[in-house]
């Protein structure tokens, strides 16, 4: 379980390394809640809510929803298609460790640096710029942790259920 853990180490710092890309990452995710705000101000027009929900509460839901997509989206199928076509991933099937519990720690390596350094800042600086109205009771943000962990793991999921071996060998 070591080396897995060590691949997350990587894969952070390799994020860590990019930092270009964490700031136009946070800012382009800024824009995109900015322009579902607009979107959603338009649709509601001057009405107060819509089917129970308000502007804010819509703007809110946007905006947790763009910064938890940061902590599951990755780019791992693009990379494991690349070793594929350049005939790198014979290599890694031969190493002592499995290729998918290896794709699957890096991808969450760079899922703990997109939470922490991307997430978190970016929704400081968009509850700054727009109405967002974030809940305080501890239990959502716990049903929420638990949700943003299990839509990580469907990468996961799906790569067991496209193959019969074990991710992770003993």
């Amino acid at each position: 379980m070591a080396k897995y853990i060590e691949m997350i180490r990587i894969r952070f710092l390799m994020m860590l390394a990019y930092r270009t890309n964490y700031y136009t990452g946070i800012l382009i995710y800024a824009i995109n809640i900015g322009a579902y705000y607009f979107l959603w101000k338009a649709i509601y027009g001057g009405q107060g809510n819509i089917e129970g929900l308000t502007v804010t509460q819509m703007t809110t839901y946007v905006a947790i929803g763009w910064m938890a997509r940061a902590f599951y989206f990755n780019n791992l199928d693009r990379e494991m298609a690349t070793e594929i076509k350049e005939g790198k991933v014979a290599v890694e099937l031969i190493r002592p460790y499995s290729y998918l519990g290896m794709k699957t720690m890096q991808g969450l390596g760079e899922g703990i640096f997109r939470l922490f350094f991307f997430s978190v800042p970016g929704m400081i600086l968009v509850s700054l710029v727009f109405p967002i109205m974030l809940s305080e009771d501890p239990t959502i943000w716990f049903f929420f942790a638990i949700s943003l962990f299990l839509s990580f793991l469907s990468f996961y999921t799906n790569q067991l259920i496209n193959r019969n071996d074990h991710f992770f060998p003993i």
